[in-house]
């Protein structure tokens, strides 16, 4: 077996004996190349992939990569694409048939719980805030309760260093809950050419 290869039984013992070690993340094992380390401090006590610095999780075929139109997405052709309006009439209505129906999977307490997932997107979440959106509803800059965070002058970028406000939203989110959080530089070419 290659030195890079993991046996179950082997794996599973390390990731004990890591778990009784210190919070620092300890490696595991080695799966093709990158590092398996586990940390319940610094990972909330996932196992995660180390990939060496020159390595990425995914192949990129620079020649077919362009930027993407937001026109074209699956959430923003409902409103203007007649191929997929017209697929999408036939089921209309359908949620108040399969509720007379008590059809299994989509009787009334299963469209209740649904819908109560959705409340929030959907009564803060409109129009800009949507999906897809951007200053706007969910993910406006501004307080959605109103007060005196509306009053204040818009922060200045120059007050923080690209440093300090990773660690601010490090922090917010796992405070918030998150049990990974990481940054990375931005690459152009995963933005929307235009916005829709």
């Amino acid at each position: 077996m290659p030195s890079d290869d993991l046996h179950r039984r082997t794996f599973l013992k390390r990731v004990g004996l890591s778990a009784l070690s210190l919070p620092a993340a300890v490696a595991v094992g080695k799966v093709g190349g990158a590092d398996i380390v586990a940390s319940p401090a610094e990972y909330g006590g996932f196992l995660v992939r180390r990939l060496p610095g020159d390595m990425l999780p995914y192949q990129v075929t620079e020649s077919r990569l362009q930027r993407f139109d937001q026109r074209n997405e699956v959430f923003s052709r409902g409103d203007w694409d007649p191929i997929v309006i017209d697929a999408e009439e036939p089921f209309d209505g359908i949620e108040e048939e399969n509720i007379r129906n008590n059809k299994p999977g989509y009787t009334q307490l299963d469209y209740a719980f649904g819908n109560a997932a959705w409340t929030v997107a959907q009564a803060l979440g409109s129009g800009a805030g949507a999906i897809g959106g951007s200053n706007g509803g969910l993910y406006s800059w501004s307080s959605l309760s109103g007060g005196p965070m509306q009053e204040l002058p818009r922060w200045n970028p120059s007050d923080w260093s690209s440093e300090e406000v990773t660690q601010i939203v490090k922090k917010a989110s796992l405070f918030y809950g998150a049990s990974l959080v990481g940054t990375t530089k931005l690459d152009e070419r995963w933005i929307y050419s235009h916005r829709f």
